[in-house]
């Protein structure tokens, strides 16, 4: 195991009669949003790569918001590759995203049980935002930053039942416990084989 840094790559899915390359630009600004927002736990910015993007966290809190919130930021389809130590094993992980195709997520450095655990959580986080409507994300993800419906219909204009209704369609609440559940096992893998420092 590594000192307990990980590497995430990703890339966006390119549709198949797309003859170019994503336009990138609406990630850039969403990992702008990361890299200031998560300085902390971010130890190399989170840069841009010509399908998508790398870096390297100390920390895996950023991973939740990218679940979240980072397709609908973008615009974008997305495969990740999660791992532990350098950015080679990060693209290692994201070729077997790309190559596997059954998950939109691959992680390395870890048992087997243990990517298998990773890799459902994170997909279920993603395919539920994938699954949401516009407006329901919208709402999971003002419950996500206010954490009362009452405000969340306040932000967005409309009534409480409605802001209920919007979470119970999106399964808002369980994909926020998902997405707080993967972050949690992480860090706890990654305490766990974090070698002591004499």
């Amino acid at each position: 195991m590594s000192d307990g840094t990980i590497a995430i790559c990703a890339s966006a899915e390119v549709k198949r009669k797309a003859s170019s390359a994503p336009d990138l630009t609406l990630l850039g600004v969403a990992l702008d949003r990361i890299n200031r927002g998560d300085a902390s736990s971010v130890s190399s910015v989170l840069e841009l790569t010509p399908i998508g993007f790398q870096g390297i966290l100390s920390d895996p809190a950023p991973i939740r918001r990218m679940l979240l919130h980072l397709e609908a930021e973008s615009g974008l389809k997305l495969r990740f590759g999660i791992a532990t130590g350098s950015m080679a094993d990060g693209s290692a992980a994201l070729a077997e995203a790309e190559f596997t195709g059954a998950f939109p997520v691959a992680h390395r450095g870890f048992t087997e049980p243990e990517c298998q655990i990773l890799n459902a959580t994170a997909y279920a986080v993603l395919a539920g935002m994938r699954k949401a409507t516009v407006r329901q994300r919208e709402a999971v993800e003002s419950f996500d930053s206010l954490g009362r419906e009452v405000s969340v219909a306040e932000e967005m204009g409309i009534s409480q039942p409605a802001v209920n209704k919007m979470l119970k369609s999106a399964d808002g609440r369980s994909l926020l416990k998902s997405a707080d559940a993967y972050v949690g096992f992480l860090s706890s893998l990654l305490t766990q084989h974090r070698p002591a420092w004499g």
